[in-house]
């Protein structure tokens, strides 16, 4: 819609006197007058016309544009930020699965050499040195004579404490009951006995 804004006012006692810097919507505009959309008038001579109808259009289309990309650009970010967030994840959870399961004593040794600052190399030649055996010594070099190469990638890419068996009963029975399993029947309570059973068999001495 065009405006027209007040900048005069020639002869006293108009409607509009003491406006000035007003900006007013107009009907349309000829025979020297603006005409307002609430019914009153305005000298052409005591305002100047801010845009026509065309040129309003305009403003409107471009202010309707820019909203529209804005909103575009606004989810174009939210879905690079959720693939971003996504890829992190995927990243973590190949890190995790690269990890190597170790014995809890064997994983308490190498923590005890990284906190002393030793690095893999220190490791290893202590693991490999003849002086006199420290417990933690004994410990991650009876694992690494029968699993060397689990020893070594768990040097490299890092490795998880192995459960207790208790946690291991524990975490097997969490996993069954946050699975959608419905009501469980008979054979399935069974198949959940012979899974805790096959865990303390696999955890015995």
């Amino acid at each position: 819609m065009p405006k027209v804004i007040i900048d005069n006012c020639l002869i006293p006692g108009v409607w509009y006197e003491g406006k000035k810097g007003t900006v007013l919507d107009i009907e349309d505009y000829s025979d020297g007058v603006y005409r307002l959309k609430n019914g009153c008038s305005v000298l052409m001579t005591d305002g100047e016309l801010l845009y026509t109808e065309s040129e309003y259009t305009e403003i409107l289309k471009q202010r309707d544009k820019a909203i529209d990309d804005l909103a575009k650009h606004a989810e174009t970010i939210k879905n690079l930020r959720e693939e971003i967030a996504m890829l992190l994840q995927q990243i973590e959870r190949t890190v995790d699965e690269q990890k190597v399961e170790l014995p809890r004593e064997v994983a308490e040794a190498l923590k005890s050499f990284w906190d002393d600052g030793h690095d893999v190399d220190k490791i290893i030649r202590l693991m490999l040195s003849s002086l006199p055996n420290s417990p933690r010594v004994r410990a991650i070099r009876s694992y690494a004579i029968s699993n060397g190469g689990e020893f070594v990638s768990a040097l490299v890419k890092g490795y998880t404490v192995e459960p207790e068996p208790r946690d291991k009963v524990k975490q097997f029975i969490e996993k069954w009951y946050t699975e959608p399993n419905g009501d469980d029947t008979d054979a399935e309570l069974y198949e959940l006995a012979d899974g805790i059973l096959d865990l303390l068999q696999q955890t015995s001495p």
